[in-house]
Formats: structure tokens, sequence, C-alpha cells
């Protein structure tokens, strides 16, 4: 059996896909979107080993931090966020880990790693 706890949380922020094809030039321009995150990590037992309010925290100061210190995350795919995202969170959890990231709850991606 496997267990995994999940917390979400939401930021909002813009983007452009700056390569787009021409099929879809209007990427290219700077767009914004609310951004939701799931996050999941592997626990072995069921008595709050991560607890929720702790990694939910951790969750939200990554995220106010790659935006803060990250002149890149305008350009930041659903993928990309998620990689950054779960490297950062990866310290706290030692586990195996998931992240979604969603642009407003219609197009996202998951990223896995297993450790």
């Amino acid at each position: 059996m496997n267990t995994r706890i999940i917390v979400a949380t939401e930021f909002f922020a813009s983007h452009a896909w700056t390569t787009a094809p021409d099929h879809r030039a209007y990427l290219r321009c700077q767009h914004f979107h609310a951004f939701r995150v799931r996050f999941e990590a592997v626990v072995s037992h069921e008595e709050r080993e991560l607890e929720f309010h702790d990694v939910r925290e951790r969750l939200d100061a990554v995220i106010r931090g790659l935006l803060r210190d990250n002149s890149e995350t305008p350009r930041w795919s659903c993928e990309t966020w998620a990689r950054n995202i779960m490297e950062a969170m990866g310290s706290m959890c030692g586990c195996d880990t998931a992240c979604e990231v969603w642009e407003d709850h219609a197009h996202g991606a998951r990223v896995e790693a297993f450790r």
C-alpha cells in the first residue's frame, strides 16, 4: 500500500510562451493565470509523518521565493513550475513526490520524482 499526503495552493502570475507556433501566436504575449498547485508526498505511516499545514506553508514559501528571486518565471511553463517546486520541496520531504501545476483549472502538468 502507498500512502500520500496532498496539499494544494494557488498563486497568480503572468507568463508567455515566446516560441509558440504561429497558430498559437497569441501565447507569445504575456497573459495572466490563476495557477493551481497540488503537491503530493509519500509517507510511511498514517500519523502525520508530514503535517499538512507545515507542507502547505513550505509550498507557499517556495512559490513566493521562486516568483521573487527568478527573472525567468515569466517564461515558465506548468512543467517548469512543477519541476522547480519539487526540487525546492525535496529537501523537506526526502521521499517520492509529485507536483501538478494547472492554469485556470483547464490545463496542467504533473511531474513525479522517485527517490
